[in-house]
């Protein structure tokens, strides 16, 4: 599996959903597959951040 897809199925939490994704990036918008996977990434950070701040 590509170093891409092992990222992308860590952010989704949801292994379905995450498939779902993949396959939709992959085989219907693959040219858009990299921008997304950093918009997932920075989503993840900021919604890490927030769960850390509702915690503290």
């Amino acid at each position: 599996m590509n170093s891409n897809y092992k990222v992308f199925m860590e952010l989704v939490e949801d292994k379905y959903v995450a498939y779902d994704l993949l396959y939709l990036l992959t085989h219907v918008f693959p040219s858009e597959f990299p921008r997304l996977l950093i918009i997932a990434a920075l989503m993840k950070c900021l919604l890490d951040d927030e769960k850390r701040r509702i915690i503290t």
